[in-house]
């Protein structure tokens, strides 16, 4: 194998990143529960477990993943065939986010 494909043989996807993530008490506290999941096609509901588990009733892929980026300020979560993507927390308090599909910041989405 040649320098380039070893290096990226090393370098983890956006997926395998997210379920390596580890997932603290404090940041299940802070994040986990139930939101709405907005996008231009509409809304549905999606829920942050503790531990770091993403799951959709509507949408259910059995391996999704969400985590807490080491900025402290950006969720990440890995869906499956429905996609990867990156939320900024907007608002703490009232735990809204707004974010896109990874690699596509046309493809908004939101949280809350």
């Amino acid at each position: 194998a040649t320098t380039n494909t070893m290096a990226a043989l090393a370098t983890p996807s956006f997926a395998e990143s997210v379920k390596a993530c580890p997932i603290s008490a404090e940041t299940s506290a802070m994040f986990a529960g139930w939101y709405t999941f907005q996008h231009a096609g509409g809304e549905f509901e999606v829920c942050l477990r503790p531990g770091g588990v993403f799951f959709c009733p509507s949408f259910q892929v059995g391996s999704s993943r969400w985590c807490l980026q080491p900025d402290g300020q950006t969720i990440a979560v890995t869906w499956g065939k429905y996609g990867d993507y990156t939320f900024m927390v907007t608002d703490a308090v009232l735990r809204e986010m707004a974010g896109c599909q990874v690699g596509n910041e046309a493809n908004w989405r939101r949280m809350r």
